[in-house]
């Protein structure tokens, strides 16, 4: 029996789905519809004496929050013990992925997680984490047996953890190189592959089933990968060569190349999961919605009553009534479809009019700037859809005075944006 630690991830935060889990995972049991059950292969669980579930909020839109798969937002509820440690026992009666999912919500602490075979008390691997208000992935392959996770603090009032996530052992190979080489690995089953390199090259893996291909580079050359099934290729690449790669069931195929040359793969289905954006209105309103600026500036103008959620006062097209302000609402204005000699080319340039409403100036003015900056000069993926360019076109003032004596003026910026996007594999490319 053993625990071989795999990596310590801070990037992920709470977007779980596709990264962890792909078997199943436990969660505090006051998470409301978590969207996620404990894998088969999981018995005899069990926590320590004196744990009390935390709940910080159990619909959250910050990163932090772990997602609900498909859902509008998260939430943030932790296993808490305010004596030492925090400690979860349990077997698995096969290979497997963990991964364990702590965040500080102050005041600040220092974690130190054991993993202990129940059989000989022997520590197999023991890691200490801090600053991690963000959220923080602690990662390990275990083979079949009994084991024992225990969380102690030396540092902040409690001990907590947020969720124990559970995938196949061989579900991810990647190596990350800086100026040098990222390079990835081969699975037969449920493999993900995403070798990030700087300055260098980013090559992708090779699997039969079940596969997923990050390769980025930046400055250099990113290259993904192939598979056979449900497969989903990304190659993202800074300065240099970024190159997709071929499927032949199922496939999603994104390539982006900034100052260099893209060049994407070819697939008989486009597939993508559910929660994916699939739309250009799809895909603007999730940047939207997850710009931790833009939402912050809409809760710090937002009236004490009626409680409404940030995420929920950006919305497509209707209009917002005085009680929900400060807001935004998004409107596609025009699609106009690239063309080449063969027909439709992928591509499309759209109009797209982002309106920010506010009960002040002020608020108008902060959320106008927090939605031009999460726009202005933005390139890159948004689910199936891929942006190879977003600019602000223009700004008008658009106040409107009160009609009546008891009426609120209302503050409105209308931010026009042209867009260039992908949101389909061109014709060409499929032959």
């Amino acid at each position: 029996m053993g625990a071989t630690f795999i990596a310590e991830d801070r990037t992920t935060r709470g977007n779980w789905p596709g990264v962890y889990g792909a078997d199943g995972g436990v969660v505090p049991a006051s998470a409301t519809s978590p969207g996620i059950s404990a894998p088969s292969y999981l018995s005899g669980w069990s926590i320590s004496s004196g744990e009390v579930d935390w709940i910080q909020d159990n619909n959250s839109a910050s990163a932090t929050a772990l997602v609900r798969p498909g859902g509008p937002d998260g939430y943030l509820v932790s296993w808490t013990s305010p004596t030492n440690p925090l400690a979860f026992e349990f077997e698995v009666s096969r290979a497997c992925r963990l991964a364990l999912y702590q965040y500080d919500d102050g005041p600040v602490r220092v974690q130190t997680t054991d993993i202990i075979d129940t059989a000989t008390s022997t520590t197999l691997d023991s890691r200490t984490i801090s600053s991690f208000t963000d959220g923080c992935w602690l990662v390990w392959d275990l083979s079949a047996g009994s084991y024992r996770v225990e969380i102690s603090r030396t540092a902040g009032s409690t001990t907590n953890a947020s969720g124990l996530f559970f995938s196949p052992s061989s579900a991810s190979y990647g190596e990350t190189g800086t100026g040098g080489a990222g390079v990835g690995g081969a699975a037969g089953v449920s493999a993900s592959t995403s070798p990030p390199a700087t300055g260098g090259v980013a090559l992708g893996g090779v699997s039969t089933v079940s596969a997923s291909f990050a390769a980025s580079a930046t400055g250099g050359v990113a290259l993904g990968g192939s598979s056979t099934t449900t497969t989903s290729l990304v190659a993202r690449v800074s300065g240099g060569i970024a190159a997709g790669g071929r499927a032949l069931v199922q496939a999603v195929l994104r390539w982006f190349s900034r100052g260099g040359v893209g060049v994407g793969g070819s697939a008989v289905v486009a597939y993508s999961p559910a929660n994916d954006p699939r739309t250009i209105r799809q895909a603007v309103l999730k940047r939207l919605r997850d710009s931790t600026g833009l939402l912050a500036v809409l809760d710090q103008f937002a009236p004490a009553t009626p409680v409404i959620a940030a995420r929920n006062r950006i919305s497509s097209a209707a209009i917002p009534q005085t009680s929900s302000l400060p807001a935004v609402t998004a409107t596609i204005v025009s699609v106009v479809p690239g063309r080449n000699l063969r027909g439709s080319d992928g591509s499309a340039r759209a109009t797209v009019r982002i309106n920010c409403w506010a009960r002040s100036q002020a608020a108008v003015d902060q959320t106008t700037e927090a939605v031009r900056q999460r726009w202005d000069g933005f390139s890159g993926l948004i689910g199936q859809v891929v942006f190879l360019g977003a600019w602000v076109e223009s700004m008008d003032d658009l106040n409107e005075d009160p009609t009546f004596a008891q009426d609120l003026p209302v503050y409105r910026v209308m931010i026009t944006l042209s867009c260039v996007v992908r949101v389909s594999i061109p014709a060409e490319l499929e032959a």
